[in-house]
C-alpha cells in the first residue's frame, strides 16, 4: 500500500469516525438500558446488551488496528471480525424488532417506545454501513496495489557508486581480502588483555 499514501489517511479518518460513533452509540445505549430496564422485555434487554458488547469490542479493536503494523491479510481478518461483530447484532435487532413488546401504558409511552425502536433500528446500521464502505475501498486499494508491476533493475545505475563488493574493482577486492592464515597469528599475543 506504499503506492497509495492517501489510503492510510482515509483509514485513520474512517476508524476515528467509527470510534466516535461507536462511543456515542454506546453512551446512548447505556442511558436507554438504565432508564428502560424495568419496563423492557427480555428480548430487548438481550439485544441491547449485545449492542453494548459489540460497540465495546469495536472501540477496543479499531485503535489496535491503527497502532499495529499494517499487514493486508491481517487487517482483512480483523476487519472481517469487526464486520461480523457489528452486522450480527444489527441483523438480530432487525429480525426481532417486530417481536419487541412495548409496555402497556399510556399511548405516549407506547409512541416513545416505538420511536426508540425505530431510532435504534436506523442507528444500529450506521457503523456496519461505514465498515462495508471502508471494506470495499480497502479491497479496491489492495487490487490496485496488486496490479502495479514490480520493476527490478538488473543493472546498477551508472554514476552512483555502490558499496557492494560485487561492484568493486577486482584488484581492490584482492587487496581487501583477508589473509588465509589464522587471525591470531597476525597479531602478537603476549597473554595480556
Amino acid at each position: 500500500m506504499e503506492s497509495f499514501p492517501i489510503f492510510f489517511k482515509v483509514r485513520a479518518i474512517t476508524f476515528t469516525c467509527i470510534i466516535i460513533l461507536s462511543f456515542s452509540w454506546l453512551v446512548m445505549l447505556s442511558v436507554e438500558i438504565f432508564t428502560r430496564w424495568d419496563i423492557s422485555d427480555s428480548t430487548s434487554r438481550s439485544l441491547m446488551t449485545v449492542f453494548v458488547l459489540a460497540d465495546t469490542i469495536t472501540i477496543i479493536m479499531l485503535p489496535v488496528l491503527l497502532i499495529a503494523d499494517f499487514r493486508v491479510w491481517l487487517d482483512m481478518a480483523r476487519l472481517f471480525l469487526l464486520l461480523i461483530v457489528q452486522i450480527g447484532p444489527a441483523a438480530a435487532f432487525t429480525y426481532w424488532d417486530p417481536r419487541i413488546q412495548c409496555p402497556d401504558q399510556t399511548p405516549d409511552d407506547i409512541g416513545d417506545c416505538k420511536l426508540i425502536d425505530v431510532s435504534t433500528m436506523m442507528a444500529c446500521w450506521v457503523i456496519p454501513a461505514i465498515l462495508v464502505l471502508y471494506s470495499t475501498y480497502f479491497s479496491v486499494m489492495v487490487y490496485r496495489q496488486s496490479r502495479i508491476p514490480i520493476v527490478v533493475d538488473p543493472e546498477p545505475r551508472k554514476g552512483h557508486p555502490s558499496v557492494l563488493s560485487i561492484d568493486m574493482d577486482p584488484e581492490m577486492a584482492e587487496k581487501r581480502r583477508p589473509s588465509t592464515g589464522s587471525f591470531s597469528s597476525d597479531w602478537e599475543f603476549n597473554g595480556k588483555c
